[in-house]
């Protein structure tokens, strides 16, 4: 039985960041430096936890 071979992107673990200006909700592995639906900064984004 042969093992399947995971690609780089099966690794990455992506999370979900809120924009609290807006409430777009971006999947990304790191915190995104600036949302593309309203132009906030980072430090608009909040952590969604599951």
């Amino acid at each position: 039985m042969e093992e399947e071979e995971k690609t780089p992107e099966e690794d990455v673990e992506l999370k979900r960041y809120k924009c609290e200006k807006c409430g777009n909700v971006l999947e990304s592995e790191d915190e995104p430096d600036m949302c593309p639906r309203c132009g906030a900064g980072s430090e608009e984004f909040i952590e969604l936890k599951d």
